[in-house]
């Protein structure tokens, strides 16, 4: 994929998870308190769906920008490990006798300090390349 046509995916993604939350939040002032426990778990199942592409479309993003080959790899292990950990998370606790909204919180805050630790790591990254950038323009102006 070019770097432009993962862009314009990415936004096309973030348009639609948009899309999808305003007329699921719409229709959950609609649904009657029977139906609302399940909806939530619906709705909340799919924001994690939503989640893994964005951070599918991250990774991309990171890699096109970056010709950097030990990073690279580090950062595809370092996604591959948290895809395959929420994953486990998830169905873990999908299958655990456990109340379902409660098994969606701990998953979508494991989820969600995962994807916190890959976005500081992949800042410091971009931070150490940038600063690597700055050093060797340094040098061949002197």
């Amino acid at each position: 994929m070019q770097q432009s046509s993962i862009v314009k995916w990415e936004k096309r993604i973030r348009i639609s998870t948009a899309i999808i939350f305003a007329i699921l939040m719409m229709l959950n002032i609609y649904i009657s308190e029977k139906f609302k426990t399940d909806f939530v778990f619906f709705q909340t199942l799919i924001m994690y769906i939503l989640l893994f592409f964005q951070m599918g479309f991250n990774l991309l993003q990171f890699l096109s920008h970056t010709t950097n080959k030990h990073i690279r790899i580090t950062m595809i292990l370092l996604y591959t490990y948290a895809y395959i950990s929420n994953f486990i998370v998830l169905l873990i606790l999908l299958i655990s006798p456990i109340d379902s909204m409660l098994v969606l919180t701990m998953v979508l805050t494991f989820f969600t300090l995962s994807f916190m630790f890959l976005i500081t790591v992949e800042h410091q990254f971009k931070k150490r390349i940038k600063k690597r950038a700055q050093n060797s323009k340094k040098v061949s102006n002197h």
